[in-house]
Parts: structure tokens; sequence; C-alpha cells
């Protein structure tokens, strides 16, 4: 029953009292709540009404007449239902309300979902799956307080609590509970973050993107020189008097194959079938000629321009002076993203490896920031979940250059000697082999552990495939127990259709194509194979069927064991990084600290915060253990330690 608390009166709509709200409250321990506002702003947008399901009530209070801060000890208090928090948070906490457990459904049906990409998770969606109603969302975008609108505000509340019944048997069921609850947990956090934002030094960023467009110009100039004296590449007539046109956009794809082409350089892809000038294509004919590396040169640098230029300044809120970008929760291994067309937020896990970038974001005056991050976080995570014996005799001696002991079991070289190696200000020829060997073994670790094969080892290196497979080979050889790992992870994916990405959280990941899979796997017998055979060179209605069915069977199986390998390696660490945040946000909270220490932003297996300069090796040591208790906590035999640093800008 849908009542309105206002100081307004409308027709057919049931007034009630704040005392009667507050007595309904009060016998409750769950309310499912809900706002409507002018925008996506927390800071510069109001809060239009607000929605508290109480039992059999539908209470929709007016904000204006009864500001929600009337109600920050109950809703402190109680646990809360909603649907996408992440957004309703953010107001919560600039009106001062700080919850303390939550329950989204939203984040349950994407725990529960992971993997169905064409799944649709919004309110209406999950009430008409769970309860067969089906929920009007016209109002959703031009809300206005009216009959209609205190309607369609008041059933966005009525029935949060059925759906999360359902859900809650469904997460029981497929063990998963621990996982929902994990992120319930982490939303209070990452809209906290979300809201905390991170202060850029505008001044510093500015003259960053003027260093960048200038280094593009510079590069342009030298493609330019390449074809200027090519007839069809300059449209400058015959005149004392016209300057020279090159008519080459050294951005657009298409004209650039024309013109490697014309130098002689192999623009072909063999995995995509086309002609293509991206890195990778390029980086394997540098040496094909002078103007291959001018021209990634020059993508470097315009990616740089137009990616972190001048744009970025729009991102700089007009109230707080911070950036605020918008997170999502929950990817397909788990982790998250960052960066939202619709909130005009930006991706601020994607900075280049150039400090020049990261150092414009910084503590504000009388702050510092602390920054930790994990060591080798996925790699630990490889041998701990791989229990290869090799692996786990270097971590558990203690700290070391995996890259460096890697290529040393490799290539059957000393590790001192390859360290040595590294370090040394003026090599020898052989120690700049070993330089090259650490550095393949380096690509191999990383490869290895996102699922890569041979071909990926070449690529990132630009090494023949040959090489790439041989480097592959070996680091298998040097680690035999992974290969008894990696079989069964395969094994499982291809049994089950889907992968348990953790076992901390029982966190899955569906394979959405996997029956379509395993009917296929089910008609392969030796007759089929003879009927493909049989069919082969020939163009009618089955032969195409089987060609199809075949390409789909094994590029299906490649790329399940890919993700098999991958995604428990990304997800183990994300949920790590996860629950070290929890930990974090809930000490915050427990010594009042809310908005004196930020947490500014998390790229995956590092966290940034800011706090008063007096309070940063506290702050410091707090954030250091909640990062290594919350990797005791996913890790079974190995421990993993994360390193803070003390920085006025974000450097690690």
């Amino acid at each position: 029953m849908i009542r309105l608390l206002s100081k307004k009166s409308f027709e057919c709509v049931e007034p009630v009292t704040i005392e009667e709200v507050r007595s309904w409250i009060t016998a409750k321990d769950v309310i499912e709540f809900d706002i409507e506002s002018e925008g996506f702003d927390w800071v510069n947008h109001k809060i239009i009404t607000y929605q508290l399901g109480i039992g059999e009530y539908e209470v929709v209070v007016d904000a204006e007449d009864y500001p929600i801060s009337l109600f920050k000890e109950e809703l402190e208090a109680k646990t809360l239902v909603g649907h996408y928090l992440q957004f309703d948070l953010k107001f919560l906490y600039q009106a001062g309300i700080f919850p303390t457990k939550v329950i989204d459904t939203q984040i349950a049906e994407r725990v529960l979902t992971n993997g169905y990409d064409l799944v649709r998770r919004r309110l209406s969606d999950v009430v008409m799956k769970y309860l067969s109603i089906e929920v009007d969302k016209s109002y959703q975008k031009n809300f206005k307080f009216d009959y209609g609108g205190i309607q369609y505000a008041g059933l966005d509340v009525a029935y949060l609590r059925r759906v999360w019944d359902q859900q809650k048997q469904a997460l029981e069921k497929a063990d998963m509970m621990k996982c929902a609850q994990l992120e319930f947990s982490f939303v209070l956090a990452l809209a906290y973050t979300e809201w905390c934002g991170i202060y850029l030094n505008v001044e510093e960023w500015q003259n960053n993107a003027k260093h960048d467009l200038e280094m593009l110009e510079k590069s342009k100039d030298k493609l330019n020189d390449y074809v200027r004296d090519i007839e069809k590449y300059n449209t400058a007539q015959l005149s004392l008097f016209d300057e020279d046109r090159v008519t080459v956009n050294w951005s657009s794809p298409k004209q650039v194959v024309e013109v490697m082409t014309d130098f002689g350089v192999d623009t072909y892809d063999e995995r995509e079938q086309k002609h293509s000038v991206g890195v990778k294509i390029m980086e394997k004919q540098k040496n094909a000629h002078a103007i291959v590396k001018d021209y990634l040169e020059y993508s470097k640098w315009a990616k740089r321009a137009n990616t972190f230029g001048m744009n970025w300044l729009e991102f700089v809120h007009n109230k707080t002076g911070r950036i605020h970008t918008s997170f999502s929760q929950i990817k397909h291994t788990g982790r998250m993203s960052s960066g939202s067309k619709r909130f005009n937020a930006p991706n601020i896990q994607n900075l280049p490896r150039d400090d020049r970038y990261r150092f414009c974001f910084q503590s504000e005056s009388g702050n510092t920031l602390v920054v930790a991050d994990y060591s080798s976080q996925e790699s630990v995570v490889l041998a701990d979940r791989s229990k290869e014996k090799n692996l786990l005799d270097f971590y558990q001696k203690g700290d070391g250059d995996l890259h460096s002991y890697v290529a040393g079991l490799i290539y059957n070289v000393p590790y001192d000697e390859i360290v040595a190696a590294k370090k040394a200000e003026n090599p020898t020829d052989e120690q700049k082999k070993y330089v090259e060997y650490r550095q393949n073994a380096k690509a191999a670790n990383f490869a290895i552990a996102y699922g890569g094969n041979g071909q990926t080892i070449a690529d990132n290196l630009s090494l023949p495939v040959e090489e790439g497979e041989r480097v592959l080979n070996s680091y298998m050889d040097s680690f035999p127990q992974l290969k008894e790992y990696f079989d069964e992870c395969e094994r499982k994916i291809l049994r089950d259709g889907y992968i348990i990405i953790d076992n901390f959280t029982g966190r899955r990941f569906y394979y959405p194509r996997h029956p379509e899979w395993e009917s296929i796997n089910k008609k392969m017998d030796q007759e089929y194979w003879q009927t493909y055979r049989d069919l082969k060179g020939q163009d009618n209605g089955l032969a195409q069927q089987y060609k199809s069915e075949v390409a789909f069977y094994f590029k299906t199986k490649s790329d399940m064991r890919k993700i098999s390998l991958n995604y428990p390696i990304q997800g183990t660490s994300g949920s790590m990084t996860k629950l070290a945040v929890v930990l974090f946000f809930q000490w915050i909270k427990k010594y009042d600290l809310i908005g004196t220490v930020k947490i500014c932003n998390i790229v995956h297996d590092e966290v940034v915060v800011e706090c008063p300069e007096h309070m940063s090796e506290v702050v410091s040591k707090q954030l250091q253990s909640a990062m290594e208790y919350a990797g005791s906590k996913l890790l079974d035999e190995l421990t993993i330690k994360a390193s803070p640093v003390i920085t006025k800008n974000w450097t690690h």
C-alpha cells in the first residue's frame, strides 16, 4: 500500500505522518529503499523523493518537506534493500548518512548470471523474472512529483524484498552467498570511492597535454617527410607561391595501409584475415622500413593527445574540484572497470605507464596520498591455485625477481647472473642476452597467467611463432605441475559449462555457449568425423553445416580453455582487492574518519588513499594490514605482501 509523507496533498494518495513512519520502521530490521533525484550529480542535483518499503507499506517521502537527513538514524541502523544502490548511496553520503549493511538485488543478479551478457538486470527485469509482474518504468527518464510519479516511486520498493527472497535461494543453491555478501559490503566502499574522487592538478595536466600535442605534431611532420615528394600524396601545385600539402591522414588506418604498402611493409593480419596497422602488426614490421617506427611513435602520441588531453579537464567537478569516476562493479572475472559515458566519468584505471600522467593526481593542501599495491599479485595467485612446486618454493623462500627466476629455469642460467645483468649500468654482450632472456620469461609469465599461448608470447615480443612456442614449452617444462592444473581447469569448464573463479567466495562465470558446444560434442563420434572427411571440398548445405560446426567446436573449446585459465587468476585477485577495501572502509567508519581519510581510486591490485599528513603513518599501516589480511583469506599456501608508499603524487 502506497502512502505519502508530504506537506502537499494529492487526491487518491493516502497521507501518513512522520511519527507513523518511524513507528513502522522501528518494528523492522530490513527496509526497502530507493530515491528519485533531479539527475546523476549528488552534489548539484537534489533528491526529489525517497522511498521506504516497510512491511506492507511503501512510503514515498517528499524530500523538500522532509529532508532525508531526518531518517539518518534509521537508515544507518537498518539493513537497506535496493536495486543499484551504488547510485543511491552517494546521495546518502552527501547528506551525511552512512548505512552499515545493504542488500542489492542488481548485484545479486549479476552474481547469479555472470557470463550471460544478454540478460537484462534492471529492476523491471528481475521483478518479471522472479515474480512475473510487469513494472511500468515510463516515469524513469522524466520523473515528476505528481500522482503518477508517486505511484511509480512507491512501486520501486514494493517488490525488492520478495525478489531478494528468490535470489537468496538461488545463491544458496549455487553456493555463492558469500560472493554476494562480499559484493554487498564492497558497494558501500565503492560508492564512497566515487564520492571521494581524486584531486587533479589542472595546471600540470594542461602542461602534459600541450607537450603531447607538440610531440604529436613533430611525429606527424616526420611521417609527412616520407611522402612529401610522392605526387599522389601531395596536392601542391607547380607554383612558386604554393606550399606543399600532404594529404595523408595518419589517423586513418585505410590511408596508412596504402602508404605502408607503397613502402613495402606487410600489413596483412593473418589472424583477422585483413590488412591492419594496429600496434601488434606494426611491431612485427619495425625492421621492414624506418617509416614503421615513426608511425608507431605517431600512434602513441595520437592516443595520448586524444584520450588523455585537454578533454580530461571536463571531468573536474565544478564544486569539489576533484575527478569522480564511475565503476562497473562486476565484470566477467569479478574485477571492476571504470569510466561511463552515461555519467560523464573517465576511465581512471587505464592511464599511460608514463609517470607524467599519474604525477598530476595529487593530494590537496595539508594532505598526502598513501598508495599501496600487492607484490606480484597475479603470479602469487597462480602459484597458490596451481600448487606448482617450483613456483611455491620460489615464493616461500621470500623476496626475489620472479622473471629472472623463470628465465634461469628456461635458459639454464644461474639466477644471480640474470639479476646482475638486469642491474648492470654498462652490460656486456652476454649480459644483454640475459636481459633478453628475462624479457622473454616476463612475457611468458604474463601470457600464461592470462591464458595465452606461444602465439601470444610471439606477438608480445615480436618474435617468430616458433620462438614463442619454444619459450612456452621451456616454461611448461620448468613448471610441470602447471600443465596438470591447466588441463584440470579445462576439463571442468568443458564438463560443467562454468568456472568457479575463486574458492573463497564461490564466484562463478557461466560460459553462455557451452550448451551449444556440448550438443555438437556429443555428436562427434567416429561416424561424424568420417562424414566430415567425405564432405570436405564439397559445396552444399550439409558440407557447410559440418564445416561450420567443426569450426565452432574448436574455436569455442579454445576460448573456454583460455577463460578457464585466466579468469580464476584475475578473479581471485579481484576478490582479494575488494575484501581489502571493505576492511579498510570499515576501519574508516569505525574511527569516524569519513571524509577525513578518503579512498580515491582502486586499480586492480592498487589502492589510492588520501589523508591528513599527520595521519599518514597510521593510515599506511592500516591499509597494508587490510590488504595482507585479505590476501591470507584468498590464498591457501602462500602469503602476499602489500607495499604502501606515502607520497604527494599518485606514484609507486
